[in-house]
């Protein structure tokens, strides 16, 4: 999946997802458009997206319980 954020910060996001044994290995690259404004957001880049994978796990966690 490929994602692109058109505001500022201009980044591309993409998500692979593979079969892995014992489940799915996910791969994360963000790409940002220029250097610069990858250094300025990069303390909070990092920790914003393991909230996301958290959340994400989260979710699929629940589903897969109740599924």
């Amino acid at each position: 999946m490929v994602l692109r954020h058109d505001c500022p910060p201009y980044f591309t996001l993409t998500v692979s997802l593979q079969p892995a044994p014992g489940g799915t290995q996910l791969t994360w690259e963000q790409v940002f458009d220029d250097a610069a404004t990858a250094r300025a957001v990069r303390a909070i880049v990092g920790p914003a997206n393991e909230q996301n994978l958290d959340r994400l796990t989260h979710v699929l966690t629940a589903h897969l319980s109740h599924g």
